[in-house]
């Protein structure tokens, strides 16, 4: 037992101290580990606001313009042949919904269809320069993948060969799969255009009429977080 001399306090061991640094240390070694997926969560969001991607889509068509004089009593269906489309976006982000410019090029040839036969005059080459901006929004997913549903308006510049150029107004909707971390992210896009016809009313001579213009578009591409 220790006696204690002239009123002096006995010498305080020091072995509770040294064990409280690994708790210490371990506890905000914790608390780090804890923050961590948050923060960088946190920096990816307030990253650059802006992308830049490429895709590449198939595109269908349906309209366009119907003649019922060519064979009497039977629609022949005139309208651009599917064909490969090229696109250039360009991306804000503006809090969840990003606002999408999209310049894209699409070349290819005319077809006439009717309930029995397709024809195509690969003679005639059918151009399309177009503008689209469109709106999306994320609706399910993670910091993986992510779905946006998309709409907006468009506009078509046509080009055909032995026709006059056509420059129409039309509206997109459709949704976006994206793939993703880090800067790159891999896109699924599928969509529904709605435009008027890609011929001039004088390109389509009585009792044949223009009609709306209807795409269906499924491409993919790459996005790069600037």
């Amino acid at each position: 037992m220790t006696t204690c001399t002239g009123g002096a306090l006995p010498p305080v061991p020091s072995t509770p101290v040294t064990s409280m640094r690994p708790i210490r240390l371990l506890a905000a070694l914790g608390l780090l580990g804890l923050l961590q997926p948050r923060t960088a969560l946190f920096a990816q969001a307030q990253g650059s606001r802006w992308t830049i991607a490429f895709h590449a889509s198939r595109d269908a068509f349906q309209g366009g313009a119907s003649d019922t004089t060519t064979v009497p009593g039977v629609r022949v269906e005139v309208l651009p042949a599917p064909r490969v489309s090229y696109e250039l976006s360009l991306g804000r982000r503006l809090g969840r919904t990003e606002l999408l410019l999209d310049l894209g090029y699409a070349n290819g040839a005319l077809r006439a269809s009717s309930s029995a036969v397709v024809l195509e005059d690969r003679t005639v080459d059918m151009i399309r320069w177009r503008a689209r901006l469109l709106l999306a929004r994320p609706v399910l997913g993670t910091s993986v993948v992510r779905l946006l549903l998309a709409a907006g308006p468009s506009v078509e510049h046509w080009t055909t060969t032995g026709f006059t150029d056509h420059d129409v107004i039309g509206g997109h909707f459709g949704a976006i799969l994206r793939i993703g971390q880090g800067r790159v992210s891999y896109e699924n896009q599928i969509f529904f255009g709605l435009s008027g016809s890609p011929f001039e009313a004088r390109d389509v001579p009585a009792p044949s009429q223009r009609e709306s213009l209807k795409t269906w578009s499924l491409g993919a591409g790459l996005r790069y977080r600037l």
